[in-house]
């Protein structure tokens, strides 16, 4: 008499309905990277590869080495090629994430625009008389909070020691708030890729993706090698916490 055999598993639900979409994301690329140093590092970007039904992230058909890969900060080349592949806009102010916008002086110098969107905090990463010179007295008639940051936009500057003070802002005014600088490219997006690092628990990779995909933004290579320095020292944190929980 033969041993019956168990009960096949039914398959996942994220399964199902990744297989329905399977032909779809094949007709698109999908850029990857592995890395191999003792255990396996893999890089994979979903920005290019877009379907209503994908569900978010394909780790839950991966086996259980790839979903304990670990994760590396991306190379310069690869945090442009993110930036690149997406479609954002360029408005004079763009709302990048929940109740942060990042723009240009021209909507800084905008109260009517600003009060539009119902701006209650402004943070200039180009103050100073040499840059956009607004300062808390060009908003003294309005219940807009003012903080400067006087950063000029070349790869040599140093915009690290900013970036908890400029973060700690944007978490504490709990309302809408404009990030900008000259252009809202550079070091605007830079402070605020650093926010959603440090209080949103972004990687560099994650915070780059959520504000390229609502503005075309560009922080020059030196702002980015700061960021990809942070984003290396809050891992690092991160695994240390872990392992102190273990």
């Amino acid at each position: 008499m033969s041993t019956p055999h168990p009960p096949t598993p039914p398959p996942r639900p994220c399964a199902l309905k990744a297989c329905s979409v399977i032909p779809a994301c094949l007709s698109q690329p999908l850029w990857y990277k592995v890395c191999i140093n003792n255990q396996p590092v893999i890089h994979v970007v979903e920005a290019e590869v877009e379907h209503p039904d994908m569900p978010r992230g394909l780790s839950c058909l991966a086996s259980p080495e790839v979903q304990e890969a670990k994760y590396e900060t991306p190379s310069l080349s690869e945090l442009h090629r993110l930036m690149w592949t997406k479609k954002g806009t360029n408005n004079h102010m763009d709302e990048v994430h929940p109740r942060i916008y990042i723009g240009n002086m021209y909507a800084a110098k905008d109260k009517r625009t600003l009060q539009a969107h119902n701006i209650t905090h402004v943070l200039n990463a180009a103050d100073g008389k040499f840059n956009v010179n607004t300062g808390p007295s060009f908003y003294r008639d309005t219940s807009i909070t003012y903080h400067g940051v006087e950063a000029f936009d070349m790869p040599s500057f140093d915009l690290s020691p900013f970036f908890y003070p400029a973060a700690n802002f944007i978490k504490k005014a709990l309302s809408n708030v404009f990030v900008h600088c000259a252009m809202g490219l550079s070091r605007s997006s830079t402070l605020v890729l650093a926010y959603l690092m440090i209080h949103e628990n972004m990687t560099l990779a994650d915070a780059i993706t959520t504000v390229s995909a609502n503005r075309n933004v560009s922080p020059n290579e030196g702002f980015l090698e700061q960021l990809r320095r942070l984003d290396r020292k809050l891992q690092q944190i991160q695994m240390q916490v872990g392992s102190q929980e273990t």
